[in-house]
């Protein structure tokens, strides 16, 4: 579905408007993994902005092409993010539910600010539920609709992670 060589212009784009908005600031990353693990690796080499970097665990599907509905989350608080700027960098928002329990998670530790930057965006999202006063879209790469995708950091039941494109995964 989308090439490699795509996929980094995206990343640029995100990477300027990132270096643009926060010129002379400081921003935390966190990268929701396992998924924005090649998106972040991408953009930080990108940033030439003062940051700081950590991972969450949060994850609603369990081996399965759908979400079960309950999110589990886990954030090891390496970096202190209170009174922070902080950057949410996520693979694909999918109903917004995953995402609205980590920004609540998140909100306990006391950011300044919260904002998203996903890979993807499910066309059927409600962003209502994500986009409120304390969290913020920043940017999404791609809009799409149904489509199972693997690759470039997303999964099937922890398989295609590795591949460098996006494809459509066909599952019956």
């Amino acid at each position: 579905m989308i090439q490699k060589s795509e996929l980094k212009s995206k990343i640029s784009e995100l990477a300027t408007l990132i270096n643009t908005e926060f010129k002379g600031q400081k921003i935390i990353f966190l990268g929701v993994m396992n998924g924005a693990f090649f998106m972040m690796h991408d953009l930080m080499r990108l940033i030439n902005i003062d940051y700081d970097y950590d991972f969450l665990f949060c994850s609603s599907y369990y081996g399965g092409i759908k979400s079960e509905g309950k999110v589990a989350f886990i954030y090891p608080e390496k970096v202190n993010i209170s009174d922070k700027k902080v950057m949410i960098l996520e693979d694909i928002i999918d109903s917004g539910k995953t995402i609205k329990k980590i920004s609540d998670e998140l909100l306990k530790y006391r950011p300044e600010s919260i904002y998203v930057s996903s890979l993807f965006l499910r066309e059927k999202c409600v962003l209502d539920s994500i986009v409120d006063k304390d969290t913020r879209l920043f940017w999404n790469g791609y809009k799409i609709k149904n489509e199972f995708i693997v690759g470039y950091g997303l999964d099937y039941d922890e398989k295609y992670r590795n591949l460098e494109d996006i494809y459509e995964l066909k599952v019956d």
